[in-house]
């Protein structure tokens, strides 16, 4: 799949990077050539171009939102459209101020036609009628040549500029604008009408708005066949769509938007008397269209189903890959005043990336690696022995890090201030651990050592390169997260 290409040419990328710099730094230090580039004034002014963003999709909150069709919790101060009535009832709910932060919901469009030559026929009738309106409907139709949910979205624009055109009750709705639809990902679907439709999908898929912006979302819909009326050896009947949903973002962003649209857009539910007066109106599979509090729910759960089966596949890899990362990160070695590696930074990145579950056991896989001989850690090394050192309590310390960040992901606060804030108490285990590892295992083998002399070895003179490691690995973990969610 595109995503998954893009994802490992990601990695692959940033992996070679690293092995790059550590054979420049390997190269440079053979030829004796000056590292003063490396220096940490230089990792100061590193320091300071990292921009820490706040994430807007923490300040967002969901208000009650109702009107005489229906209830929701939305985006407080999102601006809420709706059109069309009855069975072809339309809602969206978008950011003022960027509009492809939206959530798009219509329960039913119709007529599609089947083929160019269906249209044709259909266009003189209109003709021969004396263009007569009962005709013109049908005249005007869109073709869905290809009846599928993606083939749906990719003439939404051409659907919905024909839907308004024919309703003037659509007039207060202004529809998405969906470009270039790009399908990435589908998975099955558990929608209302899934079991009478020819295709009803969940799509993961990019596209452009209607400012040619870079959006991303999930889109469902279920095409059905109303039928087929040959008439001239032509068959004249028609596709109908329902289940049409949508939830999107800008690009890049649909991760950190992907819940809280997916809460409010399972919250809408159409009120008795709405759905009562629909189904007198007659229409045979309204009821079962309206149940959007079901409906809705099962539609993306199987979304959620496909994407946590989809992941476990991913996990395996990113935590391997993750490890390996850390392996070379841990190779490198900056020539300092007290040289140091970049061992904690990939730590950092590991679970800043991957988060604390998949960061932990992608650590714990670097440690075992490391453990049965696979020369993983610092100084090409490995073996239980380098474990069993007075510095392998700051290697074990990792683990107890990532497990600690793992536990403040589910704090209450910003994510952005709570993964830093993660990060530091993360350091501050690991220091704690290895220090106490340190006096333990050294005093054996030379007598005892005072808190402050270990300090002075192996904590103090790291305290600013790894304040320096954790801002650059907080930096590059939001660029890299959003594509190994």
């Amino acid at each position: 799949m595109k995503s998954k290409t893009k994802i490992i040419i990601i990695i692959v990328i940033f992996v070679v990077l690293i092995i790059s710099a550590f054979i420049t730094i390997k190269l440079t230090k053979k030829a004796g050539v000056s590292m003063g580039g490396l220096n940490p004034s230089d990792k100061t002014d590193k320091k300071e171009k990292v921009k820490i963003v706040k994430n807007e999709v923490s300040e967002i909150t969901l208000e009650e939102y109702t009107n005489n069709a229906f209830t929701m919790k939305k985006p407080k101060g999102w601006v809420v459209e709706t059109g069309g009535s009855g069975i072809y009832y339309a809602i969206r709910v978008y950011d003022p101020n960027d509009d492809r932060n939206q959530i798009f919901l219509m329960l039913k469009v119709q007529p599609l036609l089947k083929n160019n030559a269906s249209k044709s026929s259909w266009q003189n009738y209109y003709s021969m009628s004396g263009y007569n309106s009962q005709y013109k409907l049908f005249a005007d139709a869109v073709v869905l040549d290809n009846p599928t949910t993606e083939g749906f979205y990719q003439k939404f624009n051409e659907i919905f500029t024909f839907i308004k055109s024919i309703d003037p009750s659509f007039s207060t709705i202004n529809f998405p604008t969906i470009n270039n639809f790009n399908k990435l990902e589908e998975f099955e679907s558990s929608a209302s009408m899934k079991s009478v439709a020819l295709d009803s999908k969940v799509l993961r898929a990019t596209f452009n708005d209607k400012n040619n912006k870079e959006a991303e979302g999930m889109f469902l819909a279920s095409v059905v066949n109303f039928g087929n009326n040959y008439m001239g050896g032509v068959d004249t009947a028609y596709y109908m769509v329902y289940d049409i949903m949508a939830i999107t973002s800008a690009k890049d962003k649909f991760i950190d938007y992907k819940d809280i649209l997916l809460q409010s857009i399972n919250s809408i539910d159409f009120n008795s008397s709405y759905v009562q007066k629909t189904i007198d109106d007659g229409n045979a599979q309204t009821k079962q269209a309206l149940e959007l509090s079901a409906s809705v729910q099962k539609a993306f759960d199987s979304y959620m189903n496909a994407w946590e089966n989809r992941s476990k596949t991913y996990d395996i890899v990113y935590i391997a890959v993750f490890a390996v990362i850390m392996a070379i990160c841990s190779w490198i070695s900056i020539p300092a005043a007290v040289p140091f590696t970049l061992q904690t930074f990939g730590v950092f990145v590991a679970v800043g990336v991957l988060g604390g579950k998949r960061g932990t056991l992608s650590i714990l896989v670097f440690i075992l690696l490391g453990a049965i001989g696979v020369p993983v850690f610092a100084g090409f090394s490995g073996g239980i022995g380098v474990l069993a050192g007075t510095t392998g309590g700051y290697i074990i310390g990792f683990l107890f890090s990532a497990l600690v960040m793992w536990a403040m992901e589910k704090l209450p606060g910003k994510k952005s201030v709570m993964q830093i804030v993660s990060m530091i108490v993360g350091l501050i285990v690991c220091y704690a651990f290895g220090t106490a590892w340190f006096m333990i295992v050294y005093s054996r083998a030379n007598g005892a050592v005072g808190l402050a002399t270990v300090l002075g070895w192996c904590v103090i003179p790291f305290i600013i390169p790894d304040i320096i490691k954790i801002v650059l690995a907080y930096g590059l973990s939001r660029k890299l997260r959003k594509f190994v969610a």
